[in-house]
């Protein structure tokens, strides 16, 4: 329990990707063809503690949503990145030199790993496990 512990105190970076994470999954569209997306009240708790904790956070999207930006704007989430495939490329690009990418201080949790290959190094620790092959998954918690 004290590994687990300390491995979360050097923790300084969340990465979220939004759909089936931060979302149900499900993709609804309005009438008009807009999207929208179902956030649990939860997750909006868990996300304040971790920014009070002074981790930051940061969300990855490969669709482009209205839904998304309230959301974020609403949890103050700063690192948001939106259409994106190379999402992890993306951040990269979007705050160079901000966000801190180190294996041990970052922790990121995506559904997309054949397409954001950059969030699902086998060497950034994952929570839980995601859907990264078996051979490379190495969840930590």
């Amino acid at each position: 329990m004290a590994d687990v512990t300390q491995r979360a105190r050097e923790i300084r970076l969340l990465i979220l990707d939004v759909d089936g994470v931060l979302t149900d999954g499900g993709l609804y569209f309005g009438p008009d063809g807009e999207a929208l997306k179902r956030f649990h009240v939860h997750d909006g708790a868990g996300i304040k503690a971790v920014q009070q904790a002074g981790v930051q956070v940061a969300w990855v999207s490969a669709r482009d949503s209205a839904a998304v930006r309230s959301r974020a704007a609403e949890l103050e989430v700063a690192h948001v990145v939106e259409g994106e495939r190379d999402k992890g490329a993306a951040l990269e690009r979007a705050w160079p030199g901000t966000l801190d990418w180190r294996p041990r201080r970052s922790l990121r949790s995506v559904t997309t790993w054949p397409i954001c290959p950059c969030c699902a190094r086998p060497d950034w620790p994952s929570p839980w496990p995601t859907p990264v092959p078996r051979s490379e998954q190495r969840p930590i918690w």
